[in-house]
């Protein structure tokens, strides 16, 4: 599946590059002057309602490296964010073939009883380059 241009809702180099959802936000402060495009994916790039999808898809084109970040904002049911971002990644993942991707979920509460399937989506987001980061907290902000 390509990553369609009518799901864009942000495209520049802007230095800060908040999403929000829910009462949460996840924030790039982009200090390497990045372009960033930012993608709706539930309902957007995924429409299908029968498919878990996370919230946003992040594409950074830096200099020298090309990053792709899943984004999903949680209020407590994380098990269920990680399947989200698992199965985005497992749909769009052809199109984001030269990208590092990252996964991202910024929740309410962090349940400790997901270790097994953290790991795996951890195992795929390395295979890729990347990594997952699970954040407890409102907002999160991180430098590109």
């Amino acid at each position: 599946m390509s990553l369609s241009t009518d799901c864009i809702q942000y495209s520049g180099t802007k230095k800060d590059c908040p999403v929000s959802e829910k009462g949460k936000t996840y924030r790039i402060i982009n200090s390497s002057n990045a372009v960033l495009t930012v993608y709706a994916v539930d309902p957007c790039l995924i429409p299908d309602r029968q498919q878990k999808k996370c919230d946003y898809l992040i594409v950074a084109h830096c200099q020298d490296t090309m990053k792709a970040l899943f984004i999903e904002l949680k209020g407590s049911d994380i098990t269920s964010a990680i399947q989200q971002i698992e199965n985005s990644l497992r749909i769009l993942g052809n199109s984001l073939k030269d990208y590092q991707v990252f996964g991202r979920i910024i929740g309410r509460r962090v349940t400790p009883n997901i270790k097994s399937r953290r790991s795996g989506l951890e195992e795929k987001l390395r295979q890729h380059g990347g990594n997952l980061q699970i954040i407890s907290a409102a907002e999160f902000s991180e430098k590109l």
